[in-house]
């Protein structure tokens, strides 16, 4: 059986190794996205543990996932993973709080920092063309979300491969990581990434994508539906982020005068 050495995310972050194995709680995850080139999938997950806080940026050197919606920089929180795969190989029904084993994390550089990236099943390219991967995760459920529910279990809910090591030191693992979600710590990380941001943020603090962000995470009303005739559907949004609150004595329905004019942004 193979003996894992895991290492904390401080740890990866400053280690030589170009292989790692790591345990994170996630606190985002996007959805799978088509690669711009070739027929894989790619997919940005943020994990978190005790030791991010520790791990230095750098000034002027973050991206926009270390980036909060009033455009100043956050103490380090988190560390974004890149995965790569088929859509159906990565992560599903996953949510933040979960917990996430990975095995042979691989660890390079990007804009001079590092870069992880987990490479997930068949390989599409390359020399190493029709091969299978030989980086691996688990998931595991982090918290219950219902008091009544039944005990969290300790096996994963979802894993990349059939085959997969579980044993004391796993366990040991998946209790610590069940401890630090109930700390205040890690709600601070997750509250402090941006999973949602206001409207304005994007029309006005980011208008050319200088964080090269082309999707957003919004809480919002809609105010409008509209439906084309080619499948195409716009949703005209608006939340309040574009204007003052209303004086206390003031309503949608009279007086108001400048303050009552309220943009809407689709």
């Amino acid at each position: 059986m193979s003996t894992y050495h895991y290492l904390s995310l401080h740890q990866a972050w400053q280690t030589n190794q170009k292989l790692i194995h790591i345990y994170g709680v996630i606190t985002r995850v996007d959805i799978p996205r088509p690669c711009n080139r070739g027929t894989d999938y790619k997919q940005r997950v943020w994990v978190t543990d005790q030791s991010a806080r520790e791990i230095n940026f750098g000034s002027g050197t973050h991206a926009e996932d270390e980036q909060n919606p009033n455009g100043s920089t956050n103490e380090t929180k988190d560390v974004m993973i890149m995965f790569f795969g088929d859509r159906d190989v990565l992560l599903t029904n996953t949510k933040e709080g979960d917990i996430i084993r990975i095995h042979r994390l691989e660890k390079g550089e990007w804009q001079k920092r590092p870069q992880f990236v987990a490479k997930i099943g068949i390989i599409r390219g390359g020399s190493a063309a029709g091969g299978v991967a030989r980086c691996h995760f688990a998931l595991f459920r982090g918290f219950s979300e219902n008091v009544n529910d039944d005990p969290l279990q300790e096996e994963p809910y979802q894993t990349s491969s059939a085959k997969y090591t579980f044993n004391v030191t796993d366990r040991q693992n998946v209790k610590r990581m069940r401890e630090f979600i109930g700390q205040s710590s890690f709600r601070e990380a997750a509250l402090d990434n941006p999973f949602t941001v206001p409207v304005s943020h994007i029309l006005q603090n980011d208008p050319k994508k200088i964080n090269n962000a082309d999707q957003y995470d919004l809480h919002c009303q809609v105010l409008e539906v509209k439906v084309f005739g080619d499948g195409r559907v716009i949703l005209v949004v608006w939340d309040g982020s574009d204007n003052k609150p209303f004086p206390p004595e003031l309503t949608n329905n009279g007086g108001g005068g400048k303050d009552e004019g309220q943009t809407q942004a689709g």
